[in-house]
């Protein structure tokens, strides 16, 4: 097992993340974690100030072998999501892998040689939060490849900290078309919640956008969880658009989001029924909204 450490800044709302050193000939690997876990139906905000281990495995063979570990520290307390950038050693670039991704909130652990009912019994005693790739039961493996995003995990503990968190749930992302063609994992998504009068005036060029709240994910593996840190807005009906792109749509009208469709490469995704009717949530703690199907030029 090779141990790469390094201290790394974690950050929110499309920040970028803290390095992993190297020079300009270096390849690297980036991790995009949810700010939240789950303890049980509840959420909660991801421990900071906390050791957190990214596991390279090549196989899900117990006792488990582990072939590279990154390590990096949860420092800062972000709205949506932490980063952490590592340099990838060679041996590494291309391979398919999984990966286990160790919070430590008591004593060390380390996951080499240990086997899934260790893992467990850690987490029931509070001792880790851990996440995988995709719900924790499933084994999804990905490959490493030089200046990838690796997203989609899913943490789990058994100890909440502090209050539980309202969340809702963006799920299922395809460009448009039958063939529903998933959009690549790794790209920041930006989801903006609109009162249904706003979306239908804005729809029909009537008038700007007007953002009541927005929410940021990496897309990945399965659902991507947000906060609703303003909790006025649980009982309340919007329509949501996603944006991918360098695009921020409040105060613009259906021409400037076109026009920077047209130009600068945005996708612009939106939950619709099979009519192609834009679907309106009433929001509620664990709602999952979606599919969205992303269109561009």
């Amino acid at each position: 097992m090779i141990l790469l450490s390094v201290v790394l800044i974690g950050c929110g709302s499309g920040g970028g993340g803290g390095g992993g050193g190297g020079g300009a000939l270096d390849s690297t690997i980036e991790f995009a974690i949810p700010s939240i876990y789950s303890v049980g139906s509840q959420k909660y905000d991801i421990h900071t100030d906390k050791t957190i281990k990214f596991y390279i495995l090549p196989n899900p063979s117990e006792p488990y072998k582990v072939d590279h570990v990154f390590t990096g520290t949860i420092e800062t307390t972000v709205k949506d999501f932490y980063k952490f950038k590592f340099k990838l050693p060679d041996f590494l670039i291309n391979q398919e892998r999984l990966i286990y991704a160790i919070i430590e909130l008591g004593d060390s652990f380390d996951l080499e040689d240990k086997d899934s009912g260790t893992l467990v019994q850690a987490i029931n005693d509070g001792i880790i939060i851990a996440g995988k790739v995709g719900e924790f039961n499933q084994n999804i493996p990905v490959i490493l490849r030089n200046g990838a995003t690796i997203s989609g995990f899913q943490f789990i503990g058994a100890v909440g900290n502090g209050t539980a968190r309202d969340v809702i749930n963006f799920a299922n992302f395809y460009y448009q078309g039958e063939s529903q063609i998933p959009i690549p994992a790794g790209r920041e998504v930006k989801f903006y919640a609109l009162t249904p009068k706003n979306y239908e005036d804005f729809n029909g060029g009537i008038t700007p956008i007007n953002v009541v709240a927005s929410f940021t994910g990496i897309t990945g593996a399965g659902n991507i969880p947000c906060e609703v840190h303003n909790t006025s807005l649980i009982g309340q009906t919007f329509n949501f658009i996603a944006i991918i792109g360098n695009f921020e749509p409040q105060g613009k009208k259906k021409d400037d989001l076109s026009q920077a469709m047209q130009t600068q490469g945005v996708l612009l995704g939106l939950s619709t029924d099979s009519s192609g009717q834009a679907i309106a949530y009433q929001l509620s703690n664990g709602l999952t909204i979606g599919p969205f199907e992303f269109m561009g030029y």
